[in-house]
Order: structure tokens, then sequence, then C-alpha cells
């Protein structure tokens, strides 16, 4: 009798041991999960900011040509009313070229 309640209490602690290694181990997969969701969502998170700061410098720099673009108009029709502006001469040419 005392052999089989051995092997009754070894089998027993094969089996609980078995259990709380099969426990950790799923507490393990739940804590990588629950890290996995972490970096994912600060992951998003940062991809629409990053979105967010490339439609905006985008739109600055759109803003930039424009202000570019009217600055050089400003420029050639000041160019082209300006009485004592030569009219052969190209407005390139013109700044600075006749001090």
């Amino acid at each position: 009798m005392t052999t089989v309640l051995i092997i009754v209490i070894a089998l027993v602690v094969i089996g609980v041991a078995l259990l709380v290694a099969r426990l950790m181990q799923q507490r393990r997969l739940d804590l990588r999960r629950d890290e996995a969701r972490d970096l994912r969502r600060k992951g998003q998170e940062r991809e629409l900011a990053a979105n967010r700061k490339q439609a905006q410098a985008e739109e600055l720099a759109a803003q930039a040509q424009r202000e570019s673009r009217f600055a050089t108009e400003h420029r050639e029709r000041a160019a082209e009313i300006d009485p004592d502006v030569e009219d052969q001469q190209p407005v390139a040419n013109r700044s600075g070229a006749e001090q």
C-alpha cells in the first residue's frame, strides 16, 4: 500500500507541477500579448502624429510656394511699371545691376 501511495503522491505532485507550469506559461503569453497590444497602440498613435505633421509640413510648403510665386509676380510687376528700369533688361538681371 505504501508503494501505491508514493506513486499516487508522485503523480499528484507531477500533475500539480505541470498545471503550475502551464499556468505560468499562459501568464507569460498574456503578458506578451498585452505588451504587443501596447506597442501596436503606441505605433498607431505615432503614425497618426507623423501623418499630421507631414500634412502640416506639406501645407506649409504649399503656402511658402504661393508666397514665393506672389513675391515673384510683385517683383515682375514692379519692374514692368518702374520708369527707371530698362525694358530690354531681364528681371533677374535688374536687381542691383544699375547701382
